[in-house]
């Protein structure tokens, strides 16, 4: 049996699916606002691997990572989850999701 322990501190990591990227900048500010400084910012790249949101979203959809250096308690995980939702739904117009 195992030996039930404590989770350690974690690494950050918000993938993000925009499709207008002159909202990235605002995105990458509001993250870091209740995240803390971010450690890291990808270049964004096609998202091509499926047409999943294309319908919700609208054409092209980009991706990019971003990484925070504060870590973060895994319980904490559904609290974080709730408030990108809450993000994207800042974000969207119209029924039209501009963010994931």
């Amino acid at each position: 049996m195992g030996i039930i322990q404590k989770f350690s501190d974690s690494k950050l990591v918000i993938p993000v699916l925009i499709s207008l990227p002159e909202l990235k900048e605002e995105c990458k500010s509001k993250l870091c606002a209740e995240f803390g400084d971010a450690d890291l910012v990808t270049e964004s790249f096609p998202f091509e691997f499926t047409r999943y949101y294309n319908s919700e979203m609208g054409t092209p959809i980009e991706r990019f990572f971003m990484s925070f250096q504060q870590t973060i308690q895994p319980q904490r995980l559904p609290d974080i989850k709730i408030f990108t939702n809450s993000l994207e739904d800042a974000f969207t117009r119209d029924n039209f999701r501009r963010i994931n």
